[in-house]
This record gives C-alpha cells, structure tokens and sequence, in this order.
C-alpha cells in the first residue's frame, strides 16, 4: 500500500557501446552502421533506500576492504576476468613504477627502451614520442616536466597496454595480503554483489535507440557546392534532436508509468490517485561538466515539466518529477553524505540490462540470430578458471525489470 508522499529515489545511466555492440560490428561488418544509445534507471522508495539499502551496500564494499570515499568502477572490475588485461596491468605497472622511481625522478633511457621494444607504434609515431620524451630532459622546471611525462606515459600504456589508472586501481583492490593478484577475489566480489541485488527491493526501467549512421548535407553558403558528410550518428545535427534528449523524454515517459502502476487483484493498472501521493527524484551518474549529454537530458527533463511526456499529461508530470541533479563520481561513495550507492549500482547494472534489452529486440526484428546471441550471454560473467563458476544476472534483470521500450530508426 503506497502512503501519502512517498519518495522514490530514481538513478539512471546511458551506455552507448559496450561488449554486445563490440562482438555485434565484428559479426557483419554492414553492422558499423547502426547506432546504439540506451539508458537504465534504478528505482527505489527512499524509506528503503535510506534505512537499509545504504547501509547493506556500504557493508559489501567493507567486506572487499574497498576505501570510503571509492566509487566502484565496475567496467574495470569486469575486465580482470580477461587473463591477458591482467597481465598486460601487470606489465604497465612494473614499466611505471621502473621509470618513474620516485615523485621526483625520470629514467628517461628506460622510457625511451619501452617505447623502442613496443610492437604498438608506426615508426612515425615512435618517432614523434621519443622527439617529445628528448625534449623533456633537462627541463628549467622539474616538477611540470614530470606531470608531463607521466601524462606522456599514461597514453602510451592506454593506447599500447589498453590499460589505464582506473584499470590498475581496479586490480590492486583484489590483490592478497602478499600483493598477488588473486581472481578468486573478483569472484567472491562477484557472486556477494549477486546476492545482495538478489534481497535487495528495486525496480529496473530501461530505454533504447537505435539508428542507422548517415551522410547528410551540411549547412553552407549559397555559393558553396552541395557535398556530403561521412556516415554519422546525428543525420543534420544541426536541425535534429540529440539522442540522448530523445531517449530521456520517452525514458521520463515510461518513469511515470512506473510511479503511476498499481496491483489490483494481481494484475498491474495505472492508477489516478497515486500522482497525488508519491513523486520521485532523478540523479543521473554524470561526469560533471565534461559529460556531452548533461544539456540535452536536463532540456528532455524540462520539456516533460512544460509540456508533458508522450503519454501524459504535464500536469502528472510536475506532480511525479521532482528535481533533476547529476552526480560525479567523486559525490559517491560510503564515505560522503550522501553515498548515492544508487549511482554506483546503476553504473553497473546499465550496460548488462541494455546488451539483454538490444539483443531480445534485434533477434525478434531478424537482424540476429539467437544461435551467434544467445540470450543471457552478456549478462553472465565469463570466468577463464574452470574451477570458478559463471556468475548470470540474468534472473536478476528478469525479475527487476519492470518496464522496457525502444525506439527504432534503423528502417528510415
């Protein structure tokens, strides 16, 4: 029975391409084409959110000795199941820690034998960054030259290793008391995440896009020739919507089915009274103002206060959506007040949600074939040991799941 003036906390995330899009472009490669966008939200009522759900989150993260003021990066965490990401941190690690011995120091020769071993660079390429590392030596400034090299550094390992600090902050969390990696710890990590979601009381909203990339005709003077663009994601960015204030009208859209739905003699029904008794605030796991999306999300929030959503009116939209805020990731964690474990457990569910919701849709539509997508593989984490048992959140997502819709213009 809802009571008068209740709040729900609603968390939401976009994902865009992921490990579902990456195996998709490489099965055909006509799939290069299409574009993806979606976005997932995690609803709760605060009373349990506040009273138990903070509380058994900041529990699982002090189990796996994860600090206060951390927020979990799963998309790191789920790479170390791969044995050669693992090794190539590994390599990235002893390579850092060879050249730059301490916060003041720079072995510029080993530097320059890591670039010189490495298979990854074009000769230009090489060429360019040993030029670069000679003319950090010898600096009037010490302290700008270090920043710089480790910078320097840090795109080496990302474009070469694919690994970055986020990756290595990820593995040493799962490290044993001797400084090995151990991935038993990723699997218990794993598995106890699974359970919690398994007791936990939330619901799954998620919203997908998909379109086909297109050349268009770009603004340009009377006197210019008519010449098209390359194949993009927006066809006349210029006059169109963004995808993301697209996705997050009709994602607000289907919100409010959600907050309006009511079990009535076992089946669910909209029901009139609720937009009088409960109403929900949206925090969006953002990068603060580097995040692209932030403009259009916030004008699709707005858009549905002034003019309501597809479905309804915008009277039941005031009433139901309260405020909007974005969260960076330095807001989340045990440590802060408050935690918005929310966020963090959107972040990790938004990606498999999407892949299952992708998949279900383009199998149905005939773009592909449950034998090469079978249903539930990317919500499963693949484990390489055979002793370690694959971990599925597929039931999890199924029973969470309350809504789903997608919007396609692949066919226009």
């Amino acid at each position: 029975m809802i009571k008068q003036n209740t709040l729900f906390y609603t968390y939401l995330d976009e994902c865009k391409k992921n490990f579902f899009t990456t195996e998709f472009e490489r099965k055909d490669s006509k799939h290069e084409a299409y574009n993806f966008y979606s976005l997932s939200s995690v609803s709760f009522e605060s009373d349990y959110y506040l009273q138990q759900f903070e509380d058994k989150w900041a529990v699982f993260k002090k189990e796996f000795n994860i600090p206060d003021k951390t927020c979990l990066h799963f998309a790191e965490y789920k790479k170390l199941l791969s044995s050669d990401h693992v090794k190539n941190i590994k390599i990235a690690i002893r390579q850092k820690e060879a050249i730059f011995s301490s916060e003041s120091s720079i072995n510029f020769s080993e530097f320059e034998n890591v670039i010189n071993s490495s298979d990854g660079f074009e000769e230009k390429e090489k060429e360019k960054l040993l030029k670069k590392l000679e003319s950090f030596k010898n600096p009037e400034d010490l302290s700008s030259c270090y920043v710089e090299v480790k910078a320097t550094f840090r795109k080496y390992s990302k474009k070469i290793l694919s690994v970055d600090e986020k990756d290595i902050e990820g593995y040493r969390l799962f490290l044993n008391s001797d400084g090995t990696f151990d991935i038993v710890n990723v699997h218990n990590f794993f598995s106890t995440l699974k359970e919690l979601l398994k007791t936990s009381q939330f619901h799954i909203l998620n919203t997908d896009y998909i379109n086909l990339k297109k050349a268009y005709l770009p603004l340009r003077k009377a006197s210019e020739r008519e010449k098209l663009t390359n194949p993009n994601i927006l066809p006349a960015k210029n006059l169109a919507k963004a995808e993301a204030r697209v996705v997050m009208k009709k994602h607000l859209d289907i919100l409010i089915e959600f907050l309006i739905s009511n079990n009535f003699n076992g089946s669910t029904y909209l029901d009139e009274n609720l937009p009088d008794m409960l109403y929900t605030k949206l925090r969006f796991d953002a990068d603060g103002k580097e995040f692209e999306a932030k403009s259009d999300l916030k004008m699709a929030f707005h858009e549905c206060l002034t003019t309501g959503t597809e479905r309804f009116e915008q009277k039941t939209a005031v009433k139901l959506l309260d405020e909007i805020r974005f969260i960076r990731k330095e807001e989340v964690g045990s440590g802060n007040i408050p935690p918005h474990c929310g966020s963090e457990l959107v972040d990790f569910l938004c990606s498999l949600v999407c892949s299952e919701t992708r998949v279900s849709y383009l199998t149905k539509i005939g773009v592909i074939s449950q034998e090469d997508f079978p249903k539930g593989k990317y919500s499963t984490l693949i484990f390489e040991e055979e002793e370690l048992e694959d971990i599925s959140f597929e039931d999890i997502i199924e029973d969470k799941l309350f809504l789903k819709t997608m919007i396609d213009y692949s066919e226009i």
